[in-house]
């Protein structure tokens, strides 16, 4: 048996992803399949060098399916933390050009109120992702796009 076991001190991004899957008694088996799913309604807007904010609490297991996803999609991830100020997260929005902003119904109704304005938002409580029932709610699939730059609605 190895003495440290993967999740022990992990180094590596896929090493954390397995350690967090462990914590939430997620196997690793269903954070790939939720991830494959963000990554497909992803696939949507990502083409080139994309950026894509995840606006979750760093203890939510959806942190690791929305990260996992965003790189699967082929873009670059940013990580605001909730805790954040509105102005700050409205600076780090336009500072990054993101193509899309994942995150919750909280965060969403946040960035809203906020008059934060993102190209796509991906909620994972209205957004059904594709095979995944315990996504609630309806995607309407953003305009076909073949650049990564930042269409404002």
């Amino acid at each position: 048996m190895d003495p440290n076991p993967p999740d022990a001190n992990p180094t590596l991004l896929h090493e954390w992803f397995v350690a967090a899957a462990r914590r939430w008694i997620v196997t690793y088996a269903k954070l790939d399949r939720l991830s494959d799913a963000v990554a497909a309604v992803l696939r949507e807007s990502v083409a080139g060098e994309c950026v894509v904010e995840v606006l979750l609490p760093r203890t939510s297991e959806r942190l690791y399916v929305a990260q996992l996803g965003v790189l699967k999609a082929g873009a670059a991830h940013a990580c605001i933390d909730p805790p954040f100020p509105d102005d700050q997260i409205a600076h780090n929005v336009k500072d990054v050009g993101l193509v899309a902003l994942i995150t919750d119904g909280a965060g969403e109704a946040r960035i809203r109120a906020a008059g934060i304005l993102v190209e796509q938002v991906i909620s994972f409580d209205r957004t059904r992702l594709p095979a995944h029932p315990m996504f609630l709610g309806e995607f309407a699939p953003p305009p076909s796009s073949t650049s990564c730059r930042s269409r404002r609605w």
